[in-house]
């Protein structure tokens, strides 16, 4: 069976390079989310980044979609207690 890729999954690739996956707890990302729209508005502003729902291994995610590394990793440094899909940490 062939995959095609939808013509907005190709923009949002073409203008967003760079994607972050996240597992999304059992219990849902509660405040959380709330506190990466704010940023995201304050910080980076419209069109430079975008979220989707993603599919995650073995478990629900969502995807962050940013232009470029920098944006990505204030990111990162902003949500540390966000866990990667895919990747295992002791204690989680």
């Amino acid at each position: 069976m062939s995959r095609h890729t939808s013509p907005l999954k190709k923009r949002v690739d073409d203008a967003h390079p760079v994607c972050e996956k996240f597992k999304i707890p059992s219990n849902g990302l509660g405040n959380v989310l709330s506190d990466i729209h704010i940023w995201l508005r304050d910080n980076l502003g419209p069109g430079r980044a975008l979220d989707q729902s993603a599919r995650g291994l073995c478990c629900d995610a969502t995807a962050y979609y940013f232009r470029d590394l920098q944006d990505a990793q204030a990111f990162l440094n902003a949500f540390p207690m966000l866990v990667f899909d895919g990747v295992e940490q002791a204690g989680l």
